[in-house]
């Protein structure tokens, strides 16, 4: 695998584990009555997400 086909896997992982974490920190959100909450703390949530995806593709 060269370098590249390297950052786009881990741009891949970053970006599906800020999708994922924008939508559970939506519906965490939502189940507590403050959308606001929601949308701050889920770019957080997918950004842990992104490095825990990205960590587990380097294993495989």
């Amino acid at each position: 695998m060269n370098g590249k086909d390297k950052e786009n896997e881990k741009e891949d992982a970053m970006g599906s584990g800020l999708a994922i974490g924008m939508s559970l920190g939506l519906i965490i959100g939502a189940l507590m009555n403050n959308i606001a909450l929601g949308v701050a703390f889920g770019p957080v949530i997918g950004v842990a997400l992104g490095a825990l995806f990205g960590k587990k593709g380097k294993r495989e």
